[in-house]
């Protein structure tokens, strides 16, 4: 399990590097809630963006989870002008690695951020419904707080 849990790591944070190495502005930080784990996301041009949250648990009921999104952000549609928030809005999957199983589900993300400059810090929360589709299906809807620090 263990080297599969780095092979996973690898490939989340170092693929999302590497789809556009020109634009600099990546976060990491962490997200607490349903999942916690650990959370990257590079802004791409034109208001979108991809994330990835890698989470685990430790114990009796241990796994590894992915989750990877596209997103589409409305810039600075909520709040007064002093303190706007970013409304963003996407699609993606979710692949979990129970201790003697797999599971797979679509993934439909929303939420709200706000990009601090100095420092540069993004907090956020959001709100996704999952539909598992493997090894049965279901429907749950999980969510979370977080902060980013970018670069």
């Amino acid at each position: 399990m263990k080297p599969l849990m780095r092979s996973l790591a690898i490939l989340v944070f170092t693929s999302a590097a590497a789809v556009t190495a020109a634009h600099a502005e990546q976060g990491i930080g962490i997200v607490l809630g349903q999942p916690t784990g650990v959370s990257y996301r590079m802004d791409l041009a034109n208001s979108q963006a991809i994330d990835a949250v890698l989470a685990w648990r430790l114990g009796q009921n241990e796994y590894v989870l992915v989750h990877a999104d596209y997103l589409w952000i409305k810039p600075k549609l909520v709040g007064p002008r002093e303190f706007t928030a970013d409304f963003y809005y996407g699609v993606g999957a979710i692949l979990a690695l129970p201790k003697d199983d797999v599971a797979a589900a679509l993934r439909l993300p929303a939420g709200l951020s706000h990009k601090f400059s100095d420092p540069n810090l993004e907090v956020f929360t959001e709100l996704a419904i999952a539909f598992t589709l493997v090894p049965e299906t279901d429907f749950d809807i999980v969510g979370g707080v977080g902060l980013r620090w970018w670069w």
